[in-house]
C-alpha cells in the first residue's frame, strides 16, 4: 500500500507561520531567529513557546492575537487543500457545508487537530455509525472531535463534540516535544491560515469508547 507522501510543511516551517502563545518571545526569537525555519525535534517547541505553566500551552498574551477579518492569505480550508498528508481527513470534512464554511471564513477562528493520513489508513474500521445514528452523525463527531474554536489556551481545550477536550501537554521524549492528551498522541507539525492553525496528529483522537477507532 502507497503510503501518504508528508510536504516540506511538516519538516521546515517559516517563523511567521507559528503559533503565538506565551512562554518567553525573546527565547523562542533566539533559539529559531527571526524569519528562520525550524525542523525536526525543534518544530513544536518553537511553535509552541518553552516555560508554559504544568508543561501544557500557556494562555495567548493580551493584545497579541491579531483578527482575522480583512487579512490575506489562505485559510484553514486552503491549507487542507494543499496538504497531501491530510487528505483524508479532509475529505470527511468537506462532506459538512457548516464545517467546510467554518475552514473558508476568515473572520472564524479555529485550531484543527487533523490525523495525518497513514494514521487514518492504520484504523481497522473507519468513522462508523453507534447504534441509533447515521453514518453522517459518525461522520460529523469524528471531525467535531478534532476541531478547537478559536485559538489553544492552558487548561482542558473543548472540542466542537459535546463533552470532549483535549490538553497540549509537554514532553519532551516525544518527536516533536509536545502531544495532545487524551492519547498521549504526538503533535508531527503545524501550519498556520489567516483564520486558524492546523497541527499534524500522528493517531486519530480516542473521543470514543469501545470503537476501532479508539487508538
Amino acid at each position: 500500500m502507497l503510503q501518504p507522501e508528508y510536504p516540506n510543511s511538516l519538516r521546515t516551517l517559516q517563523n511567521d507561520n507559528q503559533l503565538a502563545f506565551n512562554g518567553d518571545p525573546e527565547a523562542s526569537r533566539r533559539e529559531t531567529g527571526t524569519g528562520k525555519g525550524t525542523a525536526g525535534g525543534d518544530l513544536v517547541d518553537a511553535v509552541l513557546g518553552p516555560g508554559t505553566a504544568s508543561g501544557q500551552v500557556g494562555k495567548q498574551q493580551e493584545g497579541q492575537e491579531q483578527t482575522s477579518a480583512g487579512r490575506k492569505g489562505p485559510t484553514v480550508a486552503d491549507v487542507l487543500t494543499t496538504e497531501r498528508a491530510l487528505s483524508l481527513w479532509w475529505g470527511y470534512a468537506r462532506d459538512s457545508v457548516e464545517i467546510t464554511q467554518r475552514f473558508e471564513s476568515k473572520t472564524q477562528s479555529s485550531t484543527l487537530l487533523v490525523p495525518v493520513d497513514r494514521a487514518i489508513m492504520a484504523l481497522t474500521r473507519k468513522p462508523c455509525p453507534s447504534e441509533g445514528s447515521s453514518s453522517e452523525d459518525a461522520v460529523l463527531k469524528f471531525i467535531s472531535a478534532h476541531i478547537i474554536d478559536g485559538a489553544p489556551e492552558e487548561g482542558p481545550l473543548p472540542t466542537l463534540l459535546p463533552d470532549f477536550s483535549v490538553y497540549l501537554v509537554k514532553d519532551t521524549s516525544a518527536k516533536g516535544g509536545w502531544r495532545v492528551k487524551p492519547g498521549n498522541i504526538e503533535v508531527l507539525g503545524e501550519r498556520s491560515g489567516v483564520n486558524g492553525r492546523v497541527l499534524y496528529l500522528a493517531e486519530v483522537l480516542p473521543y470514543v469508547k469501545d470503537q476501532d477507532v479508539v487508538v
